[in-house]
């Protein structure tokens, strides 16, 4: 086989991975999770890359791929306090807790069928977390992320399945509080091709979510965050205009059910929202070494027994460079409606970026720098509403050593702060340590 029909093969590949990625992320989402919005964006020629050095073991008709990430770094707040405001009742003067942390996450795919060519295939992915903590006990937990995967081709027909559960525990940016949250999601995709240039997709999505903010030190109670349950059905019409360039326009439809259990959310009911999407996306194989994609679109929100909110523009543009053979450069810009999870009858517009880059160099190092700033800004569904606005800056640099293809390790910092009009809401935080990683 030629370089270039290897390298059209392994695009195509990684293309049909992300399918299912792609069309979560272009859909209205209920929330972030814990800490993904301090993750990079990803770089497809990296990714590709990475797929291409991937390997598996054989145990009968199913393959495993083992891993293994393990962290251990100084944080200098664990529970995101602002140091000057006032100190919670049974806690430490300053709110500000320092402790040395590890963290280990062995884990394991496991996959059936033509699961790297997205053919006929069913994987699951499980990745248990232990997190310890030198001084604070209280924050020691379990966490666990399942993935499960379901694909069937036909000549014209692609259906696929996805279900994934995370419990995790972490600090959250809009609560600026060590928080607990459990996430099921589920996702229903198909895609029929009526010819070489024309397709349609009908996709479904469930995701539930329930947050508990946790107030490590004190007599205070932990608190119930806003649960969010959420569904919705999108229908796209896609157009391949030329080998580098397909087009699609599609509208969502949706519900999400929220409540409200928390004892400092009870001034008002929190209404149910019925929402609705109009979108345009395109994605654009500019050269080999730049690849864009992206979606715009107008977001209309309906409240149960309240006001509708204005139609909010939305959208999302990310892309992939490549200019050197060991430099991989990735960017995101995005803009989309969220349901709160600490403020009640109130969703937030959160608009901003996540930018990395990666260098390789003396054939073994790598240094990376990834970065990103988000503003949210609230709108009130009905009384008891607030004017806030919020501004957050992070970034990750790192230093990577490649012992082989299957192991490394590194040195990484991390600095992220948050200013807010609201009280209490400001904060920052340093981290500093070592990870390393492992992948059959």
């Amino acid at each position: 086989m030629k370089r270039n029909d290897m390298d059209q093969s392994l695009r195509t590949a990684v293309n049909f991975c992300c399918v299912t990625a792609a069309i979560a992320a272009l859909v209205p989402a209920a929330s972030a999770q814990v800490a993904n919005l301090e993750s990079a964006p990803s770089n497809f020629f990296e990714d590709a890359h990475q797929e291409s050095l991937a390997k598996y073991l054989g145990l009968g008709p199913i393959s495993v791929r083992p891993h293994l990430y393990v962290s251990a770094y100084f944080d200098d707040n664990l529970a995101l306090k602002d140091g000057g405001s006032v100190p919670l009742p049974g806690s430490r003067e300053d709110n500000e807790m320092e402790d040395f942390v590890w963290r280990i996450s062995p884990g394991a795919l496991f996959g059936m069928g033509e699961f790297r060519d997205k053919g006929n295939y069913v994987t699951l992915d499980y990745t248990p977390t232990i997190n310890l903590y030198t001084k604070y006990h209280d924050f020691n937990s379990l966490d666990h992320k399942l993935d499960f995967n379901a694909g069937w081709k036909l000549s014209k027909l692609t259906l696929g399945f996805g279900q994934s559960y995370e419990n995790a525990s972490g600090k959250q940016v809009e609560v600026a509080g060590f928080v607990q949250q459990k996430t099921y999601t589920t996702l229903l995709t198909s895609l029929y091709e009526f010819s070489d240039k024309t397709s349609a997709e009908l996709n479904g999505r469930q995701m539930i979510m329930r947050s508990e903010e946790q107030f490590i030190g004190s007599n205070l109670p932990d608190d119930e965050l806003t649960s969010v349950n959420q569904w919705e059905i999108e229908g796209w019409g896609n157009y391949k205009q030329s080998e580098k360039l397909t087009l699609g326009v599609g509208a969502t439809v949706g519900w999400r059910d929220i409540s409200d259990d928390g004892a400092q959310q009870n001034i008002v009911d929190t209404p149910n929202q019925t929402f609705q999407q109009v979108s345009v996306r395109a994605a654009y194989e500019v050269s080999e070494k730049v690849d864009v994609s992206g979606s715009v679109g107008l977001f209309f929100s309906q409240f149960q027994d309240g006001d509708d909110e204005s139609p909010t523009l939305v959208f999302n543009l990310e892309g992939s460079w490549q200019p050197l053979e060991n430099t991989y450069v990735s960017g995101e810009v995005y803009r989309r409606d969220v349901p709160s999870l600490s403020q009640t009858a109130q969703n937030y517009t959160a608009t901003g970026f996540r930018a990395s880059v990666r260098q390789v160099f003396a054939e073994k190092y790598s240094a990376s720098l990834a970065g990103g700033f988000e503003n949210t800004d609230y709108s009130s569904a009905g009384p008891g509403g607030v004017n806030r606005n919020d501004d957050y800056l992070w970034f990750r640099p790192s230093l990577n050593y490649q012992f082989n293809e299957r192991i490394n390790a590194g040195v990484f910092c991390f600095y992220r702060t948050k200013n807010s009009n609201a009280d209490g809401a400001d904060f920052s935080n340093k981290q500093i340590g070592v990870f390393s990683n492992y992948r059959f």
